[in-house]
């Protein structure tokens, strides 16, 4: 079920009764600082000061700057986030993949999939194990 919804500039964020933040992430998009920004404050008036299973679906194509990814590692996008679920579909996602998982250290669980199913099950072990 669906508790709230926004269709922002550079996603559409759902929240849904089980504790799933679903973000989609719109196609052909380069998220640099500046839109990073944005989608940081939408998800933050969507969340309203409480943490959330995050499902990130990557848009077909988009990309994000290393720099974005540290912010997205950093404490302010953790806020809100008890775990991350990214799914990937390009080999340029694939490649900042690597590059999060490699050189940058969140202090909570953030995992990348090539499908939402198999994102959804990693989500919901999680939960299990609370």
């Amino acid at each position: 079920m669906i508790l709230k919804e926004l269709k922002g500039e550079y996603c559409n964020i759902t929240l849904r009764s089980d504790d799933v933040l679903e973000i989609t992430t719109f196609k052909d998009v380069e998220y640099d600082d500046s839109q990073t920004a944005i989608v940081m404050r939408d998800i933050l008036s969507i969340t309203e000061g409480k943490q959330y299973y995050l499902l990130i679906l990557s848009g077909q194509y988009s990309n994000i700057t290393a720099e974005s990814m540290q912010t997205l590692a950093g404490p302010l996008a953790m806020s809100y986030a008890i775990a991350k679920a990214y799914v990937i579909n390009s080999p340029a996602q694939r490649i900042m993949a690597n590059f999060f998982l490699s050189n940058l250290k969140p202090d909570k669980p953030v995992k990348f999939f090539l499908s939402q199913e198999k994102a959804e099950e990693w989500i919901t072990s999680l939960k299990s194990a609370v």
